[in-house]
């Protein structure tokens, strides 16, 4: 995150911080403390899940991405899906084994049910991000809407995104079935959210309505 924002606000949080360099920390491209926020994001999952799926959005969605794609051991909980909103490529070299290169193809994709929602009008996340770090998804679904860096909320993207979770919380994951229960028509579907802005940083366990800073407009 910029070390810019949030002035006035507090601290800025998140889930990485670019270093201090010569350069302005927002164009760094060395990641500080990514390692520990994957641990614990590996660490609420193993305690808390198994999860159906897994919603990120903004930094939160790359950090998604990246639980996903890096191996862990012990190997976490399956998903059935990931929901990642305004994801975006990130720039530490030490991550292109994961990711490639903005400009390149991606190393592997990996074999998870995907939903990239992106904005073409998104000031702070490019879409062309978004859409290149859905290519380390295999079959990805792109959903592009003309807002910007938020969660949409219109009556075609909520019908969208209820299809996706449906169908995707009646299949089976790839590495191990959880409870049959879970599958079962019309069973609540778990998300691992993981929502990122200039205030907070939090694991949440259910998924509501988020707004375009991340926070629950159900209350």
């Amino acid at each position: 995150m910029d070390a810019d924002a949030g002035e006035g606000r507090g601290n800025p949080r998140g889930w990485w911080n670019a270093a201090e360099v010569a350069e302005r920390p927002a164009v760094s491209k060395t990641y500080v403390g990514l390692e520990e926020s994957l641990a614990l994001a590996r660490q609420t999952l193993q305690e808390h899940g198994p999860f159906d799926g897994l919603l990120g959005f903004s930094q939160g969605a790359t950090l998604g991405a990246l639980l996903c794609l890096a191996p862990s051991s012990p190997p976490l909980p399956p998903l059935r899906f990931a929901v990642l909103v305004s994801g975006f490529m990130p720039r530490d070299p030490a991550l292109e084994p994961l990711v490639g290169t903005a400009d390149g193809p991606p190393p592997l994709r990996v074999p998870l049910p995907s939903l990239h929602v992106m904005g073409e009008h998104d000031e702070l996340v490019a879409a062309a991000s978004s859409r290149r770090l859905s290519d380390c998804f295999a079959g990805a679904t792109i959903h592009s809407h003309e807002g910007g860096h938020l969660v949409p909320s219109s009556a075609d993207f909520r019908a969208l995104l209820k299809d996706f979770v449906t169908r995707q919380a009646a299949a089976t994951p790839a590495a191990a079935a959880p409870d049959a229960a879970a599958t079962a028509a019309g069973a609540a579907v778990s998300l691992a959210g993981l929502a990122v802005s200039d205030a907070t940083r939090d694991i949440v366990t259910t998924g509501p309505e988020l707004d375009h800073h991340g926070r629950d407009q159900s209350t």
